[in-house]
């Protein structure tokens, strides 16, 4: 008989912040409401795997959401026809 188990222990880049899992250790959304910019709308993680914005909007307004600033690498999200 045998058993095995694995531990994980991860330590917060951030005093006081829990350490979350993600893919990613950055994520932006990008779209109208900031000209697509490749700096602005840095997102906070708050759960693994899970990223939030505050953003207000009056319109329906195409965005994507980008892992890495300055670049559009890599991108999530499709703008249906409407």
């Amino acid at each position: 008989q045998s058993a095995s188990f694995v531990v994980g222990d991860c330590v917060s880049e951030e005093v006081g912040k829990p350490c979350l899992a993600s893919w990613h250790s950055s994520m932006y959304l990008r779209g109208e409401m900031n000209d697509w910019s490749l700096v602005e709308g840095a997102m906070e993680k708050v759960g693994h795997f899970t990223w939030a914005s505050n953003v207000s909007l009056s319109k329906y307004t195409k965005a994507k959401f980008a892992p890495y600033v300055g670049s559009w690498k890599k991108s999530y999200g499709t703008h249906p026809k409407r």
